[in-house]
């Protein structure tokens, strides 16, 4: 028996003969028997082949996922740092912020300072220097000015001069005395309590102290000297209501010694209160809202 191994169609074949009958038995390694040489076999893809296909299908994954997600980064707000803005008056603020891409929103509340003028910017949140996205609304707070006035120095000064003063410092007049005074002209301020010069919170009221210029000469004719009693009499006042704003109020008493103004003071319409005068002999108290003469009282 002799055997041979040859290649034939890129399979091994085994041929071997058996007796002499040179009869022959053909078989291909782990192939069907029934195969001949002219039969083809399938096609199979290399066995490295087929290990790199599912890595590369990762990384064609992974290569869309950093593709999504840079689409995404490029279509998101970029970082903004929020300006100073602190202090500057508002339309200012709101021009440095549009430039660095923020909306602003300004509060309707507003906050004392001492050291932030009027108007201009107090507080923003979010703080400056923050990071943040661009188009991030800033909220702003607006400074209400100093809470405390002084009050001025207006002795000397004419009643309407003072009155304007310290309607500047944004006080009110409380009250009016008036008194003789040798040195101080007529219808002028002698004094103002609280003193000139104190620090009060503003919209305090002050009291002033009126002069009815130098006082009157006395005579020896008979009946000059009598002593004219002094009287009180309690006013109720109501303020027009058919007003359409707030105004002043004052009550002029005219008697023996003259007329003088004795109350002076800012009313809504409609405010009631009670008010009391003094007067010596006859006398009559008037009532103004504004320049309207609205109550006459004779007492």
């Amino acid at each position: 028996m002799s055997s041979r191994i040859q290649p034939r169609n890129k399979q091994l074949t085994f041929t071997w003969f058996e007796g002499n009958n040179g009869m022959a038995n053909t078989r291909g390694a782990g192939l069907d028997p029934s195969h001949t040489a002219d039969n083809q076999l399938p096609a199979y893809p290399h066995p490295l082949a087929s290990c790199l296909m599912p890595v590369i299908a990762m990384l064609a994954i992974m290569g869309l996922s950093m593709l999504a997600l840079t689409i995404w980064q490029k279509s998101m707000p970029k970082n903004v740092t929020v300006p100073i803005v602190i202090g500057l008056p508002v339309a200012q603020a709101q021009d440095k912020l549009q430039q660095a891409g923020l909306d602003f929103e300004v509060r309707k509340e507003t906050q004392p300072s001492e050291t932030v003028p009027e108007g201009s910017v107090l507080s923003i949140a979010p703080m400056e220097g923050r990071i943040v996205k661009a188009g991030r609304t800033i909220k702003i707070i607006l400074s209400s000015g100093t809470a405390y006035s002084t009050v001025p120095d207006v002795r000397n000064q004419t009643k309407d001069a003072a009155y304007t003063l310290l309607g500047q410092e944004e006080l009110t007049v409380e009250a009016e005395s008036s008194v003789y005074d040798a040195t101080i002209p007529e219808n002028c301020v002698i004094d103002i309590s609280p003193k000139a010069g104190t620090k009060v919170a503003v919209h305090s009221t002050v009291k002033l102290v009126i002069s009815k210029g130098a006082p009157p000469e006395t005579s020896d004719s008979p009946g000059t000297n009598e002593i004219v009693s002094q009287h009180t009499f309690k006013l109720t006042i109501n303020v027009p209501t058919d007003a359409t704003s707030s105004d002043i109020v004052r009550v002029v008493v005219t008697d023996v010694d003259g007329s003088r103004e004795v109350y002076r003071k800012v009313h809504a319409p409609g405010d009631t209160f009670v008010y009391s005068v003094k007067g010596h002999g006859d006398s009559t108290a008037e009532v103004y809202f504004g320049k309207r003469d609205f109550m006459t009282q004779i007492f």
